[in-house]
Parts: structure tokens; sequence; C-alpha cells
């Protein structure tokens, strides 16, 4: 893509057209389809729908990272209480 093309895009003088919107998401390691969404969803700010957001810029094989991220946090919550239970009764 040629520099004067993005800035143009950047300015809003200029609507990328489909082939440029492929080497925008290519450039970013996101789909196409996730860029062109990304400003139709309404604003919310649940956390739930952050972390939607997020995963959506992920490549898959962040995916499996993420999730066992989650899940080791989840674990380690799960151990605590636990543990803390034992230590109460």
């Amino acid at each position: 893509m040629k520099v004067n093309t993005w800035g143009k895009i950047e300015r809003g003088a200029q609507e990328p057209c489909l082939l440029v919107i492929c080497q925008i998401a290519e450039g970013l390691g996101i789909s196409p389809d996730v860029l062109m969404t990304l400003k139709e969803r309404p604003p919310d700010n649940s956390v739930r729908t952050q972390i939607n957001d997020v995963l959506d810029l992920c490549r898959p094989d962040e995916w499996d990272l993420t999730l066992r991220i989650v899940k080791a946090i989840h674990d380690q919550r799960s151990a605590t209480s636990t543990s803390s239970d034992k230590t109460t009764a």
C-alpha cells in the first residue's frame, strides 16, 4: 500500500477498497471481517465484551494460550479458596 493512500484513509479523505482493507488487516494480524466490524458494534465496556474484542485481535494459535492462562487463573483461585475453606473449618 502506498504511504499517501494510507494518509488519505487516516484523514477520512478516501474510503479503502476491499484489497486495501485486506492488506491493513494482514498488517495488523487480524482477519478483514474483524477489521470491518470493529466500529459497527455498540460501545459496551463490560469485561466480557473487552475480552471478546481482544480475542478478535488474536490469531488462532494465541487462543489456546489465552484459554490456558484463563484456566490457570481459575484453577489457582479454586485452589486458594479450597485451602482457605480447610483452615476455617
